[in-house]
Parts: structure tokens; C-alpha cells; sequence
């Protein structure tokens, strides 16, 4: 990353002066409270609200209310994909909420799923609540997400991992989360993992957990869309995601094509995406 890029990411930049950028930009800032180690901040600019941790200037959550079901960030626009992985969405677990993007495509593409999240601060989980329009039917565990996999029945169809600390480092991407999260996927269910940091350790993770494990790179971003099941086949994806693609007003399809899966994965090469 060069100097320009730390200086526009905000590295190298004092608070107060990114504060005030921020309301030259024409923000307002809705909620500013308090975390463990940080901060939680709801800023808001014509009808996009984003969540951000402390004042960084990345985005954890933004949300169009002009369009509440169309995700504006580019790991969530892939991670639709996901839900198109698993033959059915009875359940889905959220490790990590935000402003609880994909629980609400899960509720539009598919409403009588049962979806439970699990986030680490009771203020994220209520900023979801009063400015992100989560769905009232997804219930909330507000605790540590690796903490409480023992808890939980096998009885999941997808699981998210999308969880962030205040400093924005992802938390909770470590073998024993995933042989955690493995125990509660139904044997065809499937793990998406939105990762950041030093994504070559995490494949190896998730390969040493599961039998088929693939990415996405997410362009112009350090970011990848992690995918991994025990699942030996994808039959029906394309004819799932064609489906859901149209009921989220996106195309999920291509995305298909995209996944690049790791060396001994029964679905590399050709035909082995099929459906």
C-alpha cells in the first residue's frame, strides 16, 4: 500500500481532522457510543447510513433505505452467493451482525428462515435494530461468537462469519472456530467467511476442518470471499442462484464462475459446478 493509499484510508490522518472531513462530506452522525477498546459510530448522508467502528473510514455496514434489500458493499454483494450454496435455508447463523446486511437479503430471499446472529456488543446488535431495519424474526446472542458455537444444535444450512473487533481486525478465524462451526452445519451446509488478513492461513484452516474450501478475490480491497462445506457436489446452484439472483435483484449466477477452489477440493476443475 502506498503512502496516498494509508493517507486516504485514514492511517496517517489526526481524528479531528477526519472528523471534520467527515461533515464537509455532508455527513451526520447519528450515534457515536462507546466499545470495549473503541468506538461505534451510525453516520448517515442522504438516504446511506453506514456503520463504522471508532473513526475509521471503512464501512462494516452501509444501507441504502432508498433500497433497503440491495447490499452497497462489495464483500456483502458477493457473499449473496451464499445463499445459494446449501439445496435449502431452513437455518442461518450470523457470526457477527453489523447492520445485519445479509440477514436481511436471507429474510427477502427466503422470509421463514430461521435466522439467529451472535455479536460480541450489545450496542452493534441495538444500532442494527433502530438504524438498519433488521428483521424483528432474527434473533439476537449477544456474546463471543467462538464461545458459544458449544451451544448451539447441528442445525444450520449456512453459517456467516463476519466478525470485527473495533479496530476492524476480523476476530474468530482460527481451526477451532471452524471444527466449532462444523458441528452445527447440516452436512450439506456451508460456511462463508469474509476475510482480511492473511487469507493463506485461513484457506489452510478451513481445508484442514473441510473437505471443499474456495475464494473470491474481491477487487481493488485486501478482502476475500472464504466458501467451505463438507459437500462434495453443487448440484442445483446455478438453478438456486438464477432464483434467489431474482428475487434479490442481482445477478448470482456468474458469481458461480468466480469461486476458485483450493488444490485437492473434489469441486476444482471443470464440470465441478455443475447444476
Amino acid at each position: 500500500m502506498s503512502l496516498l493509499d494509508d493517507l486516504w484510508s485514514g492511517r496517517w490522518v489526526p481524528i479531528w481532522l477526519r472528523r471534520r472531513v467527515i461533515a464537509w462530506l455532508g455527513y451526520r452522525v447519528l450515534l457515536d457510543a462507546p466499545l470495549p477498546g473503541g468506538s461505534l459510530r451510525v453516520l448517515e448522508r442522504g438516504t446511506v447510513r453506514r456503520l463504522r467502528f471508532g473513526d475509521a473510514w471503512e464501512d462494516q455496514s452501509a444501507f441504502d433505505r432508498a433500497a433497503p434489500t440491495h447490499p452497497l458493499l462489495p464483500y456483502t454483494q458477493l457473499a449473496a452467493l451464499g445463499l445459494a450454496l446449501p439445496p435449502r435455508l431452513d437455518g442461518v447463523l450470523h457470526l457477527g451482525l453489523g447492520g445485519g446486511t445479509l440477514a436481511r437479503m436471507v429474510h427477502v430471499a427466503a422470509p421463514d428462515t430461521l435466522q439467529h446472529a451472535v455479536e460480541r456488543y450489545a450496542e452493534v446488535a441495538d444500532a442494527a435494530r433502530r438504524y438498519f431495519d433488521l428483521p424483528d424474526s432474527v434473533s439476537i446472542t449477544i456474546g463471543d461468537a467462538a464461545g458459544l458455537l458449544d451451544r448451539l444444535a447441528p442445525a444450520y444450512d449456512l453459517v456467516f462469519l463476519d466478525a470485527f473487533a473495533p479496530s476492524g481486525a476480523p476476530v474468530s478465524q482460527s481451526a477451532a472456530t471452524f471444527v466449532g462451526v462444523r458441528r452445527v452445519l447440516r452436512p450439506d451446509g456451508w460456511l462463508i467467511v469474509n476475510a482480511t488478513d492473511d487469507v493463506r492461513t485461513t484457506v489452510l484452516a478451513l481445508h484442514d476442518v473441510f473437505a471443499s474450501v474456495a475464494w473470491i478475490k474481491i477487487p481493488d480491497a485486501d478482502q476475500y470471499l472464504l466458501v467451505a462445506s463438507d459437500a462434495l457436489a453443487l448440484d442445483g446452484v446455478r438453478a438456486r442462484a438464477a432464483a434467489l439472483g431474482a428475487r434479490l435483484g442481482q445477478e448470482l449466477e456468474p458469481l458461480v464462475d468466480r469461486l476458485v477452489w483450493a488444490d485437492g477440493s473434489v469441486l476444482a476443475g471443470p464440470g465441478g459446478t455443475g447444476g
